[in-house]
């Protein structure tokens, strides 16, 4: 009799521990692709000081505007200072003598919808560091 009794005990015991495992919270869905492409292309930049805190908190790579439409890419960096033609392509210009960024709009064959092609990004240092915080300096001035 004993020996039923703590085998049926030893059995509520184990579905008990068991039917707790239907009230966790479900696994959180899986990051966002388009997400965890951009933090790929991120690009180390120096800290901000607290008093200038960029309206941006992720670093982006200016390549990640190509491929965008003109709308598309105003939504990141902001309205151009200069919009120039070079046929068949659109220059939008971004900045001043020491730190600029050009970006070279091309229409699709297809559809002829205009897509970025083309980024350049002009700093007195060629580093890969100094065109990352020329390029956080546009976006932080992007809409303000």
């Amino acid at each position: 009799m004993k020996m039923r009794r703590a085998l049926r005990f030893a059995l509520v015991l184990a579905g008990l521990a068991l039917g707790g495992c239907a009230l966790l919270p479900p696994a959180p869905p899986a990051e966002h692709p388009r997400v965890a492409r951009l933090e790929r292309h991120a690009v180390p930049t120096p800290r901000p000081s607290p008093l200038h805190r960029p309206i941006y908190p992720m670093t982006l790579a200016p390549h990640i505007l190509i491929g965008l439409r003109p709308d598309q890419a105003a939504l990141i960096v902001g309205r151009p200072k200069r919009i120039s033609e070079e046929p068949p392509a659109t220059v939008w210009s971004y900045g001043d003598k020491t730190c600029g960024l050009r970006i070279f709009f091309y229409p699709e064959l297809k559809t002829e919808t205009p897509k970025a092609l083309a980024v350049t990004v002009d700093t007195k240092n060629p580093s890969p560091a100094a065109r990352g915080a020329c390029f956080a300096h546009i976006r932080a001035h992007a809409h303000g």
